[in-house]
């Protein structure tokens, strides 16, 4: 999206804990420790994931309550019946259905995404100190591998927390840094 931007007008990349090689490697780590290896698998995986990341479910259970149904659909339709059941925020479920849908797309997309062409310019990275998928047997560089996808030099911040925690346990000073980079 800031390729796109960028002709346009002056446009700052700034980035929260993720980037094109750390999101790569995050789903690919995810594809193996679960041995996602077909698009069915991945698709479950993936609606399992989008449950857990907002209601409380017992994920063997359903995983193997979705990987039992055919249809895509279908699947897609079920999980958002059972985030409902399971006392998600109160949404129609066919908003539930197609935000499910299109976190698998997203992460899909995620996980083929390559640069072809870098941003030019300089960018700001302000991460998670804790990694989203520890695996030993994968080093990412302390950048993510931005600089390698600029023309320009990569400002890096670690911040205590995960993924889910690090905005919320230093919101000021990620605060400073964006208004200050803006």
């Amino acid at each position: 999206m800031s390729l796109q931007l960028q002709p346009k007008s002056n446009v700052n990349l700034i980035l929260l804990d993720g980037s094109p090689t750390q999101l790569m490697v995050s789903t690919e780590q995810f594809r193996e420790k679960y041995q996602a290896n077909d698009e069915k698998v991945q698709h479950v995986e993936a609606l399992v994931t989008f449950l857990m990341q907002f209601v409380p479910i017992n994920y063997q259970k359903i995983k193997a309550e979705l990987l039992a149904i055919g249809e895509q659909d279908l699947r897609v339709q079920r999980a958002a019946e059972i985030f409902v059941e399971s006392g998600g925020p109160k949404s129609d479920p066919k908003d539930i259905a197609m935000a499910a849908e299109a976190f698998f797309r997203k992460v899909k997309m995620m996980h083929s995404y390559r640069f072809h062409k870098k941003f030019d310019g300089n960018a700001l990275l302000i991460r998670a100190e804790e990694f989203i998928v520890k695996n030993n047997d994968v080093q990412l560089p302390h950048d993510y591998g931005v600089s390698d996808s600029i023309t320009g030099k990569c400002e890096t911040h670690v911040m205590s927390g995960n993924h889910k925690t690090f905005l919320l346990n230093n919101l000021e000073k990620v605060s400073e840094l964006i208004n200050s980079h803006i």
